[in-house]
């Protein structure tokens, strides 16, 4: 998992349960995440948890969580912030650079004052998305849905829901600063969140935001995120 990926695991979970449903089988407040590969370790063990985080392309599990757990909330993994190089995602890096180039007013990636297109530290084929385009969320909420839809998942976990852009390392021309940056990520959770939700969608978020070590930034952007999910 990316460095920030996980800092606000019981945050998350919280965020989750006001966006969606609440888990009724599995142990109670334990999830395993079993991302990339992991699924295949351990499988028969999978419908003993409340919570199941999967790869998109990991929903050949899905079922047999189910038959045997119901209530179990099986989530696809999913990044807010990133479009990937030739993935099988909503958006691919790809298709948002295919839409850069044909609307350059309404861009779907981030780039640098050169014209390069940004990527999140040490994930080099993870490229930054433009979260204030009102055209990528909409596409975003299409194709996730989509994906969740036939994949047979319950709902969505929403990684790298990032407070500060600076996080990243990276200094967006269209969000110089952290300053511009926090309502564009505030105002996409607000948008996706319900969008997905209304289609009987669970969505847990995890958020992060960098700060004093009393963990206070991080805490009043977690909060922040839950009020606009309402």
């Amino acid at each position: 998992m990316r460095r920030f990926s996980a800092c606000l695991v019981s945050g998350a979970l919280l965020l989750g349960v006001l966006f969606g449903l609440t888990a009724s089988a599995g142990t109670p407040g334990l999830s395993r995440w079993a991302l990339g590969g992991d699924a295949a370790v351990g499988t028969a063990n999978l419908p003993r948890y409340a919570y199941v985080l999967l790869s998109p392309g990991e929903s050949s599990y899905v079922a047999a969580i189910k038959a045997a757990s119901p209530g179990t909330v099986v989530l696809a993994y999913e990044s807010a912030t990133e479009a990937v190089d030739y993935c099988e995602c909503p958006i691919s890096e790809q298709t948002a650079a295919a839409h850069d180039v044909a609307n350059p007013s309404d861009p779907w990636l981030l780039y640098d004052s050169a014209g390069r297109t940004l990527t999140m530290p040490h994930y080099p084929d993870n490229f930054l998305v433009n979260v204030g385009s009102a055209s990528y969320r909409q596409q975003w909420v299409a194709g996730v849905a989509s994906m969740l839809r036939s994949g047979g998942f319950d709902g969505l976990y929403m990684d790298s829901v990032l407070g500060r852009i600076s996080d990243t390392g990276t200094s967006p021309t269209l969000y110089p600063t952290d300053e511009s940056w926090e309502p564009a990520m505030r105002g996409f959770v607000a948008s996706v969140g319900p969008a997905l939700r209304s289609q009987g969608f669970y969505v847990l978020a995890n958020s992060y935001k960098s700060g004093p070590n009393d963990g206070s930034d991080d805490i009043a952007w977690l909060a922040s995120l839950a009020l606009v999910g309402e």
